[in-house]
Order: C-alpha cells, then structure tokens, then sequence
C-alpha cells in the first residue's frame, strides 16, 4: 500500500525529475541505512568496551580501597594490645611529674608510630576524661573549647556503643575543627581494658583523600583515559570522593530512581543524567565499606568515534549526491531531452501547429527512444498530408455552400425591392415610380458591374446609400438616415453584400413597426486591429428571448432557416465561412428602445489576401 501511493506521487513528475529521484534515493538510501548501522554498532560496541574495562577498574579500585581501609583497622587494634599504652592513658591524680611526662611520651610515640605505618593520616587524636592527645599533620591543632564538648558528638556517642569494634565515618570536616576547610575519612575505635568496659579513651584516626586519589588514578599502574571520572559515595548516596567538581559529603547529583539502582545491587551499569550531563555510567559495591565505586564518562564522549564516522558517512554522501547529480544530469541530457521535446511536438501538434523544429531527430543512438522518434515524424507527416487533403474538400464544400447562401440573398433582396415599387405604385399611383425604379437601375448596375465576391468597402457602403434612397421612396420621412464613416475604412477589401441585409432588417423589422418612425445609423470605424461596422436603430427593439436564440444562433450556426432573421444568418455565416469564428455579428438590443448590430471584420488592404483557406481554424 505504501509502495503504491509512493509510486503514483513519484509518476506525477516529469520524466527528468522522476530519473533525479530515483538515483539520489538509490544513493542515499544505501548509505542512510550504513551510516544508521555504523552509528548503532560503533555505539553499542562503544559502551560495551567501557563496561568491560570499567568493572575491571572498578573492581581493582573497590579492593584497593577495602584493603587499605582494612589495614588501617586493623593498625588500630595496636592500642588494645599495647598495655604501656593503656597504662598510660590511665588518669592517677597521685602520679609524679616524670611519672605523667612518661606517659604522654609512651602516647607521643604510640601515635608516632601509627602515622609512619599508615599512609594519608591527617592527624591521630586521643579524647581522654582528662585531656586530649594529638598528632597532626596536615592542619591546626584541635579547636580550644573542644575537650568540654567531643563528648556531646554524634561520632564519639556512636564509637561507644560501639564497645570495642571499629566507626567508619565517610567524607566530612574534621570533628575537631568545626570550621575546617579539609575534608577527612575518620575511623574511631574505644581503648578499654578486657574486663573492664569503662574506656580508658578514644583512638581517633583521620584520613586525607591523597590515597583515595592515588588508587583510583593508578589502578595496577594503568594508564586511563581522561574522559573517565571517578565517584565513591557511601551507602546513604553522600559523596566521599569523586574525581570531578561535586561537592564532597553531599548528595550525589543523580536522578533518584538511578541512585537506588546503585544502592541496591552490588554492580551495574545504566545511562543517566549525572550532574545535570546525560552520562554512562558503571558501579561496584564494597563488601567491606558497603560504599559504592561509580565510573562514569559523558554520553558525548562515549560515542564520539561513532559520531565522527557517522560525519564521515555524511560527506561521502554528499559527494556521492554530487556525483548522481552530476551523472543524472548527463544521462537525462541524452535520454530524457529527446523525450522532452517530442512531449513538446507533441502539444503543437495538438494546437494544430505544424512549423515546429524536432531537434532529436539525429538522435545518434538505435534504442527505444529513436524509434518513438522516427514514428513520431512519419506520424505527423501522414497527418499534415491528411489534413490538406481534408482542408482542399472542405475548401470545395465551403465554396458550394457559399455560393447557396449567395443565390439565396440576391432573390430575397430582388423580392423586396419588388413589393416597395409595388406598394408605392399602389398607394400613390404611378408618381415616383420613375424615379424608384431609375435608383433600382442604378443598384442592378452597381452589383453586375463588379464581378466576384470581393469588393471594397466603399462599393458596400454605395450599395447601402442607393438602397435607403428606394426606401426613403417608399417610407417617406418615417426615418432619417445617418453616415459616420472612417475614410481610412473605404479602401479596405470584404465579402460582397454584408451591409444592405443588415440595414434592410433595421428598417423592416425595427423602424416600420414604430407608429413615429425614427433612425438607421451606419457607422464605420477602426480599433484595436480589427475593422468594425455597426448599425444602428431606434425602432422597437427584440425582446430579451428573442436576442438570446439570435445570438446563440449566430454562436453556434443553429438556427430555423425558416427564420424571418434569414437574412442576418446568412450574411453571419459568410463572414464566418471566409474569415473564421473569430469574426461575424454580434446583437445588441432593448425592447421599444432600439438595436445595435455590430459586424466584425479583419482589416483588408490587399483583395489577394482574401482567401478562404487562410481564416479556417
């Protein structure tokens, strides 16, 4: 169903662009769906290489890390072992003062001891009843008013519950230095006798995250790529280290739902935003710490390679586009011009004109196209034949019908003439009748004077003038006659007798049936190329009916020729005959006002140019 609705919008084009789409789309295609593959599978493999290498890091920084917390545990169970240090953080009120400066030096050298063996101390802390004992490293002392509150903190009350086992306390200011800048891992255990579970004190140990940054940059002494970031958070989702600008003891900037996948399973890998940056990333859980180790690198980063290949598709599309372009181009030069311009011939064909110049008639190749070329031609020369054979008989039965229509006027005007002497020899007696039938004469002369169907308008126009003399004989002063004659029109050539029917009709059926009588005007003038006669009267007009079956008549040439509008027709029908559809009459008019015929004609300077063949469409 596709296919089809695509193939009829694809047949609605030219033959030239149809060939255009099909190629590019045979060149696109193909490489929209490579570069669509290539895209998908360098990505996939992409994010299938980090996972692999990700978790192997991971799971060595996860270790390292666990070890050297695990050994740093394990450094403070010395002050359970050591007597002389339990001893000495034994408060005797009796105690000389050797006795007390030899305590704090078995302290001194405890702690000594301890931060030589365990690397990124920042400082070892003793709380005591009686005072605090300190070795630190990289910053001030502990705060001066401190010894009246540690015991209040949330760290010193959870490292007594817990008797003698071990407080890890992640990412946070040191507890002895409220306003600190440093951020430290403490791990905190109570010093106590065996028996005895009164504490003699508190081993305080915090760590700096130069060991932290240490493992996780130099995993089995890998070189890593810069583009991965490192993230540790402990099990309520805080930040204890990370690699990139997030704010330590905080949050982790991470979609909710995301950070519960984290806690929850022990590894794992997922694409999300991390820190406000779509980003992949993978995880481990510490059996140790119960922290979770994230490594994590930007989406954009990730399938950099892939975008890169997927933008060097793109250019070899584009120059394999040019390439189709330019070769289509080529190809429909030579294929489809041939085609183009027999649709072309064609249409004149179709227009009836013949004087057109086929260009791919030497087309050089013997295929398809240069047969259709060849028959196209041999076609059009029969049909030319055809046609001047069928133009030479309809020459022939236009001349017969022409010369019916002519045998038809001059006995209906003859007629006419006739019954005007008749009726005024009746009515008057014989006064006039000399004079009536001398400018009858004179007519008769003028008509068999001129042989032929072709005259000039001036002979036309004498015709009319001598015939509204025998008329004004028989009307008398019921009408007046008006001339306005262009004297540019008298030497133009036209059809013999295409004025006086039309005058006749003016005065019989327009002025004789008007009690007052009234006007004929005969105008003659020139505009816009054409030549055109008008005649014109005031007599009773041709109700609207009536003017439409005239016109329509006249249009199309279906009409009663039993009609009293005979004479009109026939001189509309000559017209026609000799000059085309383009030309004849056209009738105005308005009952009981009057009626304007107009007569279109070309402009004739030379009577050979008159010839009926010349005007047929």
């Amino acid at each position: 169903m596709c296919f089809n609705t695509i193939n009829s919008h694809l047949f609605k084009f030219s033959i030239r662009k149809r060939l255009f789409i099909i190629m590019i789309l045979i060149a696109i295609v193909p490489m929209a769906l490579i570069g669509c593959f290539s895209y998908v599978f360098t990505s996939t493999q992409a994010k299938n290489e980090f996972r692999t290498s990700s978790m192997i890091m991971l799971r060595q920084i996860s270790q390292n890390i666990d070890q050297y917390l695990y050994q740093t545990e394990l450094i403070t169970k010395m002050a359970l072992r050591d007597e002389r240090v339990k001893d000495a953080l034994k408060y005797d009120k009796s105690d000389t003062k050797m006795q007390r400066l030899r305590k704090n030096n078995e302290i001194e050298q405890f702690m000594s001891n301890m931060n030589m063996i365990v690397e990124g101390i920042s400082g070892i802390y003793i709380f005591t009843d009686y005072k605090i004992f300190s070795k630190y490293c990289d910053y001030a002392a502990v705060d001066y008013n401190y010894i009246n509150v540690f015991k209040n903190d949330s760290w010193y009350r959870e490292t007594v519950d817990n008797g003698g086992a071990m407080a890890l306390f992640s990412t946070h200011t040191p507890f002895q230095r409220k306003n600190g800048e440093e951020k430290v891992i403490s791990f905190a255990r109570v010093i106590k006798e065996f028996n005895d579970d009164k504490p003699l004190g508190v081993l305080l140990i915090d760590l700096n995250l130069n060991k932290f940054r240490e493992i996780c940059k130099n995993v089995n002494f890998i070189e890593q790529p810069d583009n991965r970031n490192y993230i540790i958070i402990d099990d309520e989702g805080k930040v204890v280290y990370s690699s990139a600008d997030f704010a330590l003891s905080e949050k982790l900037d991470i979609e909710d739902r995301f950070l519960k996948n984290i806690l929850k399973y022990s590894s794992g890998d997922l694409i999300g935003n991390i820190g406000g940056e779509k980003s992949y990333m993978t995880y481990v859980s510490s059996p140790y710490t119960g922290w979770n180790v994230i490594m994590y690198t930007t989406y954009k980063e990730l399938i950099k390679s892939s975008v890169i290949i997927a933008k060097f598709i793109i250019i070899i599309a584009i120059f394999v586009v040019v390439l189709v372009f330019i070769t289509v181009a080529n190809i429909a030069e030579k294929w489809s011009q041939p085609i183009i311009e027999l649709s072309n011939a064609v249409e004149c064909v179709e227009k009836g004109d013949f004087d057109f110049e086929l260009k791919c008639k030497n087309y050089a190749y013997d295929d398809e196209i240069k047969k259709l070329i060849l028959g196209f031609k041999n076609m059009v020369d029969g049909l030319q034949t055809l046609i001047k054979r069928t133009n030479q008989l309809k020459v022939k039965q236009k001349q017969a019908e022409l010369e019916a229509l002519q045998k038809q006027i001059n006995p209906h005007f003859l007629y006419n003439t006739l019954q005007s002497i008749q009726m005024k020899a009746v009515i008057q007696g014989q006064e006039e009748i000399s004079d009536m039938i001398g400018t009858l004469g004179e007519l008769f002369k003028l008509n068999t004077k001129k042989s032929g169907n072709i005259v000039l308008l001036g002979h036309e126009i004498k015709h009319v003038e001598l015939y509204i003399e025998i008329q004004k004989m028989r009307y008398g002063e019921k009408f007046h006659y008006i001339e306005q004659i262009d004297p540019q029109t008298l030497d133009l050539y036209t059809i013999r007798f295409i004025l006086q029917p039309i005058v006749e009709n003016a005065i019989s059926h327009g002025i004789e049936k008007k009690i007052e009588g009234g006007y004929v005007k005969l105008k003659v003038y020139l505009h816009n190329g054409y030549l055109f006669v008008l005649v014109e009267d005031n007599g009773v007009g041709i109700a609207q009916e009536m003017l439409d079956k005239i016109n329509f008549a006249l249009t199309k040439g279906d009409y009663d020729k039993d009609s009293e509008h005979m004479g009109v027709k026939n001189v509309n029908d000559r017209i026609k005959l000799y000059f085309g559809d383009n030309y004849g009459i056209k009738i105005e008019s308005e009952k009981n006002v009057g009626t304007k015929v107009y007569i279109k004609l070309p402009i004739i300077k030379n009577k050979e140019d008159i010839k009926i063949e010349s005007f047929l469409d």
